[in-house]
């Protein structure tokens, strides 16, 4: 125990002397802070234009225009266009991500709709995609809050022939969304507010970014480890004493870098619940010592594992969910995905079965590292470099 905590020691005292190892520790909180005091705290992503002929204020349209305006936040900004004209040359030329043109009288228009299946409002986009089928939610559940009680009203007048009752009209109070009709929420039931006002959407991708260089952490460890095994410093160390430094060299840096990453969570403002943060964090620090375990001997040379660094960086960021999921375009993604421990992480933040599943690599990898240090000395694979 004495001599392991000599290890721990020396290993992390050489670890806080490199300058690369301290620079991507430090890397995103860095990162977070930058982009939350940044200047732009004013500019937004999306553009969005909204052109109302002028009206009385007190007319459904002007309201729905007002509503929209108040409703901008950081992901999406509401802006009332001079003419539809200029709603349309600003879309053509990029300054709007979609605008929406609103009829002079939006409630008949509504109504009409019905019977007539002619279109209430114009939406202009240059082009159909995800970002401005969002905004689209956006707007038509405006629509819905500004309209849904009188429809109810003439709904239940139509059926039954008698006003709302007290205690219809308190159900529907109680069912009403106060900000859009869609509500987000994640899988372990708390509250997802990627759309609130003082969320900068810069920093979402940055779990993903940060659950990718605590990996990169573990595999400084795997180098660490090569290059020491290189230098004959380990030579006197019985079998069993060498696995546990080898567990050593990759514990020593995970620790730190897992600590850091938890702060850069808490720092952008999309955490879920404190104690989910936490156990997840927990299970993807082991995850990556026995993923990093089993490269050390899936990969026994140290340039071979110089090579692998780039390969698992670049395919995290492009197999998970990170930055967009390519999944949906390729759904074989889905199957490369169970080889990549940043998945394995960003699957089990919102979900009770995603983390028990973070739990089965702890068990798994350790049993397919002793099956591949068998294969090895059956076809007389030098042992020196296991």
């Amino acid at each position: 125990m004495k001599k392991n905590q000599i290890w721990f020691r020396l290993i992390f005292k050489r670890l806080m002397k490199n300058p690369v190892f301290l620079l991507t520790l430090l890397l995103t909180p860095v990162m977070v802070l930058g982009l939350r005091f940044s200047a732009g705290a004013g500019t937004s992503m999306l553009q969005v234009a909204v052109y109302v002929p002028k009206g009385d204020s007190d007319r459904i349209e002007q309201q729905l225009s007002h509503q929209l305006i108040k409703s901008s936040q950081k992901a999406v900004t509401f802006y009332i266009a001079e003419s539809e004209k200029n709603l349309r040359l600003d879309v053509t030329e990029g300054r709007a991500a979609c605008g929406y043109i609103l009829p002079e009288d939006l409630e008949g228009s509504l109504k009409e709709f019905t019977s007539s299946w002619k279109p209430a409002l114009k939406v202009v986009r240059q082009k159909d995609e995800l970002r401005t089928k969002i905004i689209d939610e956006l707007v038509f559940s405006s629509i819905y809050d500004s309209m849904s009680y009188d429809i109810l009203v003439e709904f239940i007048h139509k059926k039954t022939g008698k006003n709302i009752s007290p205690e219809q009209k308190k159900d529907f109070e109680k069912y009403q969304k106060s900000q859009i009709f869609i509500e987000y929420q994640y899988a372990d039931g708390s509250s997802n507010h990627i759309l609130q006002k003082n969320q900068n959407p810069m920093v979402l991708p940055l779990r993903g970014v940060t659950a990718v260089l605590l990996l990169l952490s573990g595999m400084t460890g795997v180098l660490f480890w090569h290059h020491d095994k290189n230098n004959k410093l380990f030579d006197r160390l019985s079998k069993i004493e060498r696995y546990a430094v080898g567990l050593l060299y990759l514990t020593v840096p995970v620790l730190p870098a897992g600590i850091c990453g938890l702060t850069t969570i808490f720092l952008t403002g999309i955490p879920s619940a404190p104690h989910s943060e936490l156990l997840t964090m927990v299970f993807y620090l082991l995850d990556i010592i026995v993923f990093c375990s089993f490269l050390r001997v899936l990969f026994p040379r140290k340039e071979w594992i110089l090579a692998a660094i780039p390969v698992f960086a670049a395919g995290s960021l492009i197999v998970s969910p990170v930055f967009t999921d390519l999944s949906l375009l390729f759904p074989s993604l889905k199957y490369a995905r169970l080889f990549t421990p940043v998945s394995w992480y960003l699957k089990g933040v919102h979900s009770t079965s995603g983390r028990l599943l973070m739990l089965v690599p702890v068990f798994v990898l350790p049993i397919l590292e002793i099956l591949l240090r068998r294969v090895y000395l059956w076809f007389h694979v030098n042992e020196d470099i296991l």
